[in-house]
């Protein structure tokens, strides 16, 4: 009644003092009774919370803290009492005002009282750990709970136990000990779904559920993270009230495990229920919200290489866009963009030039230069890998317009190479030699030179200038091309090698066939080395080898350099009926010209009637008036 009564004077006259004065003031007059102190500061700490006036309240807390080390054994559990609310109350607050301390201390003491007030310490334990948990202090949060840990089995009251090891769950999976955080959620799984009847229990079941569905993903078992989240979503779906973002965020979540187990049926299914509650919601900006999920799961999609699901998830993504978001051209421009990537990787290039032009229409739209560029150059690229060389180089001409108005000296030079490469499909010479030419002075310009690109460049260039039959010229280039080889891997290398095949090249269309087939032989010595005898690398040598004999009339190496090549493509599996009709003509052309009539005619014959089996009549029309020379 005494300390009451000093409570109330000191009420009247101290209110204009700071909480931590007002609380000293009471404990000197108290004749510094700790209990008596802690009771009171208790009551003023609170008032201030409730008044939002957190003013001095830490402080307060600290000196409450100092006093616990004085109250006699009777009233701890009364002390353990208010710094358990006390804790709570604090960690309200955004900054925890030393919640976590008081949480401890009230901890500390339970546990001491541990025979008689059991459930308390677990309680107090799980309290604190929480707010270190909240303040990343993963650590701390595992020392106080592992406190515990040896007493946990024996506690009888299982939803209690439940609790504790839930916490501990997530405590190991912040420090990333997922065999441990799995085994303890496991347990507080058993624990707590075997309570029944118990509505308080829901939230945390749940939030169980989706815990050791997220460690599972972590882990790589993705069933079972399948799993666990079905049973979050079950218990959110039998809610009274159901928490439209929890719904949201697990059928997303959901769709995503579906992506990696490659269940497309039911990823289209989780996609078409979230869009479906999206659409009967009042959530602002829904529209961009399912956007923006399909967004994130054609991301994953195309980094698990599922283009196939990615196509018609985006197909579906601007279908939604066109009837809900028709004024965002930007993400209908991005869509069709990453639509056009999934139908190249399909090898489906006329889907691909569709989409293409639709990105393009919308990079027009937006007036956005630099997309209608970046469009351009896919649709000419495309159109190149079809064939169709002359729209190739109209969209490349494209490009070189907006260029001037957009200038990219990298695009603009990769633009020359480009149309280099069109012109030469086209016959033009030389444009595709000045382009080459402009885009080599790129290459040799820069800082840091590409010597695989000179290489390259060097060699189509002096192949430009012998369909030009400028051989002087041409011979130069490929000794800058040869240059650049060794500079990158010396004399004994694939590029090295490439190279002499390029110089053989040179040497047939400059009709230097002695030259040509020593420089193709020493590419054949240099790739045998390098690769083995039976590799595909060797074909292209062996396809000039044969050409040179061909040229030169030496006929017994034809039939040894073409029965060479046969065997190489059985090797490599490549040796199509195709392959097989040509080699036999050119047994046939070769036993006719070394007047082995019968051999002659029997290659030719086989040759005829493979030819026939294709559906090539020019080769087999060719065969024939060939047998009739010989019958004459």
């Amino acid at each position: 009644m005494l300390f009451r009564s000093l409570a109330i004077s000191l009420e009247r006259i101290s209110r204009s003092f700071g909480i931590l004065t007002r609380i000293q003031e009471f404990q000197q007059q108290s004749g510094n009774h700790a209990f008596a102190s802690i009771n009171y500061a208790f009551n003023q700490i609170q008032e201030s919370l409730n008044a939002k006036d957190i003013n001095e309240v830490s402080s307060a807390v600290k000196h409450i803290l100092k006093l616990t080390n004085e109250i006699n054994n009777e009233e701890e559990i009364k002390t353990a009492e208010f710094l358990l609310i006390l804790g709570a109350n604090l960690a309200k607050f955004e900054s925890k005002l030393s919640a976590g301390d008081c949480l401890l201390r009230s901890f500390e003491i339970y546990n001491k009282n541990y025979s008689t007030h059991a459930d308390l310490a677990f309680e107090s334990s799980v309290r604190a750990s929480n707010v270190f948990i909240a303040s990343n202090d993963a650590i701390k949060a595992q020392e106080i709970l592992e406190l515990l840990l040896p007493k946990a089995n024996d506690l009888p009251n299982p939803k209690i136990k439940g609790i504790f090891f839930h916490q501990l769950g997530l405590v190991k999976l912040m420090i990333q000990d997922l065999p441990a955080s799995i085994a303890y959620l496991e347990t507080a799984n058993y624990l707590l779904t075997n309570i029944k009847n118990d509505p308080s229990l829901t939230e945390l079941i749940i939030s169980n559920f989706r815990s050791l569905s997220h460690v599972y993903k972590i882990k790589g078992d993705i069933k079972k993270a399948k799993d666990h989240l079905l049973e979050a979503l079950r218990m959110i779906l039998q809610k009274t009230e159901k928490n439209l973002d929890d719904v949201l965020n697990i059928q997303t979540e959901l769709a995503g495990i579906y992506i990696a187990l490659g269940m497309e049926k039911e990823l289209f299914q989780s996609v078409e229920y979230v869009k479906a509650l999206y659409l009967e919601s009042i959530i602002e900006n829904k529209h961009k919200m399912v956007d923006g999920i399909y967004a994130k799961l054609v991301s994953a999609l195309l980094q698990s290489k599922s283009t196939e699901t990615a196509t018609k998830l985006l197909e579906d993504k601007i279908k939604y866009a066109k009837i809900y978001l028709a004024n965002e051209y930007m993400g209908l421009y991005e869509s069709y963009r990453q639509l056009t990537y999934c139908y190249i990787e399909k090898n489906i290039s006329k889907n691909a030039i569709i989409s293409a032009f639709n990105a393009l229409e919308y990079a027009e739209k937006l007036d956005n230069t630099k997309e209608m560029i970046h469009s351009c150059n896919i649709i000419a690229d495309l159109y190149s890998k079809v064939g169709d060389f002359s729209l190739a180089e109209e969209y490349f001409n494209r490009v070189t317009e907006l260029l001037k108005k957009h200038p990219n000296e990298f695009l603009q030079n990769t633009n020359y190479n480009n149309l280099s490469v069109v012109y030469t499909k086209l016959g033009d010479f030389e444009k595709a030699l000045m382009n080459a030419r402009k885009y080599l002075e790129y290459l040799l310009a820069a800082k840091q030179q590409d010597l695989n690109d000179i290489f390259a460049l060097n060699i189509r260039i002096s192949h430009l200038l012998c369909l030009n039959k400028n051989f002087e010229e041409a011979l130069k280039y490929i000794n800058n091309a040869e240059s650049a080889a060794i500079k990158l891997h010396g004399d004994k290398s694939k590029l090295y090698a490439d190279c002499l095949e390029c110089y053989g090249y040179y040497y047939i269309d400059a009709e230097e066939y002695d030259q040509a087939l020593s420089y193709l032989s020493r590419a054949l010595e240099l790739k045998n080395v390098l690769y083995g005898t039976k590799s595909i690398e060797n074909k292209p040598i062996y396809d000039n080898i044969l050409l040179v004999h061909y040229l030169t009339g030496n006929w017994s190496k034809v039939i040894e350099t073409a029965q060479y090549r046969a065997e190489l493509l059985k090797e490599n599996q490549l040796f199509t009926e195709n392959f097989e009709a040509s080699t036999y003509f050119s047994y046939g052309e070769a036993y006719d010209h070394l007047k082995n009539i019968s051999a002659a005619k029997e290659n030719y014959n086989k040759a005829k009637e493979l030819f026939k089996k294709i559906g090539i009549s020019e080769n087999v029309d060719l065969i024939e008036d060939k047998l009739k020379l010989l019958n004459t």
